[in-house]
């Protein structure tokens, strides 16, 4: 089934325990056309640079950095509505798994793809053997037998795609044949225009925008969703009144994940030159620390108050020129 032969892209995602053989598979399946994108392309760049064995766990941030290149590769796929890939993952029950089986999942949708998930499963006995060819070692995957009796449950998918293949007898090209097979038969059914809409026309609103302005919202949060997991933002305000409950001075943000925006400051003009401002960025440095915040983030205009942020410990980390009548917008931060 090469690409000449089909109507639109197919995104296949080969999921089992290591050593179950999905790299092999996928080296089959590849002889039909499909790019292969093996979880070790993505890891191997980091991997290489580490000194493993099969007993230290890998630190974070070494997964860290291989988060950032499947993100990197992942949005140049999203890109790419002609080819046909096959990715390989050893997927647990477990958040972080999920997250990356919704971010290949959602590429495969950009896509306007076909996706088909597909887990392999095979008895202790084999999977011992294979697990144990030492070829492994030279992708930085693991030999340990051990691997095997370590009481794991893969990944719990729903899909309607969903085929689940025992390769405990199969050769590689049988496992491929019997996979593009089943592929094949769901490719016939499968709608050019599947996961499209027809979009109406667009209307443009001035006054009524708080019903556009939630559903953006809670669609830019669903698809961050499977990237940052969910993240709940608080609001918060810090105020000094007069001795008439006059709001004179004040901080408006909000915090996510572990940072603080800051939105709005403000002083009173009869009531500057007093450390107020001094006093409410105090009291807001400790209001994050106790919500664990690493870092405050701000913007302020050349006019407004860029000097005074400096002496309160924040650093630039970009500007825009000619933001506002010709002014420069400087966008700061503070690590705590």
């Amino acid at each position: 089934m090469r690409n000449s032969d089909l109507t639109h892209p197919i995104t296949l995602y080969l999921i089992g325990f290591a050593g179950s053989g999905k790299y092999t598979i996928a080296k089959e399946i590849a002889k039909s056309g499909y790019k292969v994108i093996d979880n070790h392309l993505i890891n191997n760049p980091i991997f290489s640079l580490l000194d493993l064995d099969d007993a230290t766990p890998i630190a974070e941030n070494a997964w860290i950095s291989v988060r950032k290149i499947r993100h990197i590769i992942l949005d140049f796929i999203a890109q790419d509505q002609k080819s046909n890939f096959i990715f390989t993952n050893a997927l647990l029950e477990k958040e972080g798994d999920w997250k990356i089986y919704n971010l290949i999942k959602e590429t495969a949708e950009k896509r306007g793809s076909l996706f088909v998930p597909l887990k392999l499963t095979l008895s202790p006995e084999e999977h011992k053997k294979r697990i144990a060819n030492p070829d492994r070692k030279t992708r930085f995957k693991t030999t340990n037998p051990a691997e095997v009796h370590i009481k794991k449950e893969m990944i719990k998918i729903d899909h309607p795609h969903l085929m689940e293949v025992d390769v405990t007898d199969l050769s590689a090209g049988e496992a491929s044949e019997k996979i593009l097979s089943f592929v094949k038969s769901l490719e016939s059914s499968f709608p050019a225009n599947e996961g499209r809409h027809s979009a109406g026309e667009i209307i443009l609103d001035e006054t009524n925008t708080s019903e556009i302005r939630e559903a953006l919202w809670q669609g830019v949060r669903a698809f961050n969703q499977p990237y940052t997991g969910n993240i709940i933002t608080q609001p918060f305000a810090l105020s000094i009144r007069d001795e008439n409950s006059k709001i004179i001075a004040g901080i408006y943000g909000f915090t996510f994940y572990d940072h603080a925006r800051v939105e709005y400051t403000w002083v009173e003009e009869s009531y500057r030159k007093q450390g107020l401002g001094r006093k409410l960025f105090q009291k807001l440095e400790e209001y994050c620390r106790s919500k664990e915040c690493s870092v405050i983030q701000l913007d302020t205009l050349d006019f407004q108050s860029p000097v005074f942020y400096e002496k309160m410990g924040y650093e630039y980390i970009g500007t825009v020129s000619e933001w506002i009548n010709g002014h420069e917008c400087y966008f700061m931060r503070k690590m705590l």
